[in-house]
């Protein structure tokens, strides 16, 4: 955690159980914490017999599991699976043209059931045969659908009956590369498992749609018929439509009318146009089954999500009512940092891999989106969590605050830095001070120039003692001056060109012997600035100041480097799967236009 960051929670600890320790210790708890992969087990020392005590039976089922979830072999499998899909899709061609199908094919198919076969017989056994009734559920249903398929095809093509109508189970085969292979693809299994889900949606939509297709359709009959029928007596449609006599002979003609009309689209006004034009009432079954059908009940299923939506957003809400209420402590109302982290470790319903610093950063958003008075409220704890809960835009609204808060750490960076070269300023000018051999005792009491002027005494010494220096190197001397009249000290001007020409009173013009003070060494300064308990503490203070600024600089720019790799690394790995989608969606077009061929 970062001193910035911690430093606005720190106001709502308490002194008796601070925040700071409480991070502490649980980082050092989570560092001590040794997590094992699911995959991990503790092998034996292999024996004569196997391993100790255990059958070889024991060591080889193991061995097979292994080689089984590996992703070699899925790949391989996979590999087979759609060499085998190739073949339906040739076969399915030659039967379309009226060919007989090659031999090869009829080969390859049967090895590839035969590698089926042997997979599903190694799983059995890898799960030590006490699948029982489990071969029948989820996943193993469609394992057992294609070997039986597979078989069955394979015995009545033997005895000589045609299994055309078999060929199409092993279509299934797609479906089971979906599922069951290639877990790395989690955006296609996802997509699949939504699918699987809608299904069931589907199918009663399906039937609600056909009731109300048939209440329609016995109106139609009832209504629609005669007028048909004189149409058709007046040759209306004997050239271009020899159906439409009977497009509502029947409740079962009348619905596939309307099917084709209203939901399909196909040919709408070949029928309904001629019957509005020659009754216009007739036009409040054609509108309203239109309405009724298009704009009802196949948009219930947008409208059942909506309401699923606000039913699971209420849930949610009284699900958080619970955990506020189980956070808040001593029930006033509202929750401090103290109690969410410590409601962290006491609370079941808190996930436990929520790391302290997440629950700080979002504790100090939730705090700056609303009053930012240091505690939380029911409705801010609630609202906003349901909210991030169904918004796409929540992992945008995390980078945002992230990218501020490295802006503000930036700046009050910045503002130290500024103070910390102002200090170091300050401590160079008395290390100057040192080196040019002044102290409060001795004061420079003569000062000359070959030129008159006058200079002003600023806040600080130090403008005078800085003309001087470079008064004496225009002079060329290497004496250094070392004394300043008190008067003119007290009035704030000095004459330069007081006894000019003397050269006794010059402070450049005595020799380094007479000089009244000596010049100190590098060895010296350093020795008294070190001795000097004041100026050691700032030099010291100052120094680490700046060392830990830098670090904290640098880290932010890390930070910001390493998330914009993170989008970057984001953004080619949707763009690559992407590209594989829509190649297997042309794939599967393809094969799906072959077979309607």
């Amino acid at each position: 955690v970062s001193p910035a960051s911690l430093e606005p929670a720190a106001e709502y600890c308490s002194d008796d159980d601070s925040v700071f320790e409480t991070v502490a210790a649980a980082k050092m708890e989570r560092a001590n914490r040794v997590r094992v992969s699911s995959r991990y087990f503790r092998q034996a020392t292999l024996t004569s017999e196997g391993m100790d005590g255990v059958g070889w039976s024991v060591v080889f089922r193991r061995q097979l599991a292994r080689i089984l979830g590996h992703t070699a072999c899925d790949i391989a499998l996979g590999i087979v699976v759609f060499f085998d899909i190739f073949l339906n899709w040739k076969s399915i061609d030659e039967r379309a043209a009226g060919e007989t199908t090659e031999e090869w094919i009829d080969i390859c198919g049967s090895v590839c059931l035969g590698i089926y076969t042997i997979e599903f017989l190694a799983l059995v056994f890898v799960k030590r045969w006490g699948l029982g009734w489990r071969i029948l559920e989820d996943k193993w249903a469609l394992d057992v659908t294609i070997l039986v398929a597979g078989y069955m095809e394979f015995v009545l093509d033997a005895a000589g009956v045609s299994v055309d109508q078999f060929g199409l189970l092993r279509l299934l085969r797609l479906m089971r590369i979906m599922f069951r292979k290639f877990v790395w693809l989690k955006e296609l299994r996802k997509l699949c498992l939504m699918t699987a889900s809608c299904f069931k949606t589907l199918c009663w939509s399906f039937l609600f749609c056909f009731v109300i297709m048939t209440v329609w359709a016995m109106a139609a009959v009832e209504l629609l018929q005669p007028i048909v029928a004189k149409l058709a007596a007046e040759g209306l449609w004997s050239e271009n439509c020899p159906t439409c006599d009977r497009a509502f002979a029947t409740v079962m003609h009348a619905n596939l009318t309307l099917f084709k009309t209203v939901i399909a689209g196909d040919s709408w006004g070949l029928v309904a146009v001629p019957v509005i034009e020659a009754q216009p009432w007739t036009a409040i079954i054609f509108v309203g089954s239109s309405l009724t059908l298009v704009f009802g009940v196949l948009n219930l299923d947008v409208m059942a999500r909506a309401i699923d939506m606000e039913i699971e957003q209420e849930q949610d809400l009284k699900i958080l009512t619970k955990i506020f209420g189980k956070i808040d402590e001593d029930n006033s109302g509202e929750l401090s940092l103290e109690e969410l982290l410590h409601g962290a470790r006491t609370v079941p319903d808190i996930d436990e891999d929520e790391g302290w610093d997440d629950l700080i950063q979002l504790f100090e958003m939730l705090d700056q989106d609303q009053d930012g008075g240091g505690s939380i409220s029911p409705d801010e704890f609630k609202n906003a969590l349901s909210r991030w809960l169904h918004d796409s835009k929540t992992a945008t609204r995390f980078v945002k605050y992230n990218v501020m808060q490295m802006s503000t750490e930036q700046g009050m960076i910045r503002g130290q830095v500024h103070d910390l070269t102002q200090k170091f300023d300050k401590l160079l000018l008395h290390l100057a001070e040192h080196d040019l051999g002044l102290n409060s005792s001795k004061r420079i009491t003569k000062l000359q120039r070959s030129s008159p002027r006058t200079l002003k005494r600023s806040d600080t010494k130090t403008s005078v003692k800085s003309e001087t220096a470079d008064y004496c190197h225009q002079r060329g001397s290497t004496d250094s001056p070392v004394r300043v009249d008190s008067d003119a000290e007290s009035t704030g001007t000095y004459d330069w060109n007081r006894n000019e020409g003397s050269g006794t009173d010059s402070p450049c013009s005595q020799p380094l012997s007479e000089a009244p003070v000596r010049t100190q060494s590098q060895e010296e300064v350093f020795r008294v600035a070190i001795d000097s308990p004041g100026l050691r503490e700032m030099l010291l203070a100052a120094t680490s100041n700046l060392l830990s600024l830098k670090v904290l600089s640098s880290l932010s720019f890390v930070g910001l480097v390493s998330l914009c790799g993170v989008v970057v690394v984001v953004v080619v790995v949707v763009g690559v799967v992407v590209v594989v989608g829509l190649c297997i969606l042309y794939v599967i077009c393809g094969a799906f236009s072959a077979i309607v061929r």
